[in-house]
């Protein structure tokens, strides 16, 4: 609050004005909203991730998310802690989001009992079965997707049995 009565004397915004007037739309509200607490959710997000260019892209992404829902803001509580709430949010989802992006090497290739690998058609330990689980578009991007795809329509055509 002291940051934002500091802040004050040059827009002569509240942040109870700030942010109705955020609500509103004003662009010129939410940059002083942002400049205000910026330091403070970039400070949360470094906590949580560990990793400066990531703590500062979801510093980007909470304010997105800020600017898209501050209309459900009631002021119930205070806004900090509305604005803890919406960053440990976001990166809590993207970290779900990486979490299930990342699959170990060894659940990709699992060698059969007598140390080859195994890649019957229609066994759950197919190519099929263990390339489907990568190519995920939201994983990798869609051209990257279409790439991985393409290779495996090509690896299928030479695996299934005559």
């Amino acid at each position: 609050m002291a940051k934002f009565i500091e802040r004050q004397t040059k827009t002569n915004l509240t942040e109870a004005e700030a942010i109705r007037q955020a609500k509103d739309g004003d662009a010129a509200a939410f940059e002083c909203l942002y400049q205000t607490d910026c330091k403070l959710v970039y400070g949360l997000c470094f906590r949580m991730i560990k990793n400066p260019a990531e703590a500062e892209d979801l510093t980007q992404r909470t304010f997105l998310q800020v600017c898209r829902k501050i209309g459900t803001f009631s002021g119930e509580s205070g806004f900090s802690t509305w604005l803890y709430r919406v960053t440990a949010n976001v990166v809590l989802m993207y970290l779900r989001r990486k979490q299930a992006t990342e699959i170990p090497a060894e659940d990709l290739e699992r060698p059969s009992s007598n140390g080859e690998f195994s890649c019957e058609y229609g066994s759950s330990n197919t190519l099929d079965a263990r390339c489907d689980r990568v190519v995920r578009p939201q994983a990798c991007g869609p051209q990257v997707a279409w790439w991985l795809q393409e290779a495996l329509l090509a690896a299928r055509r030479l695996w299934i049995p005559a």
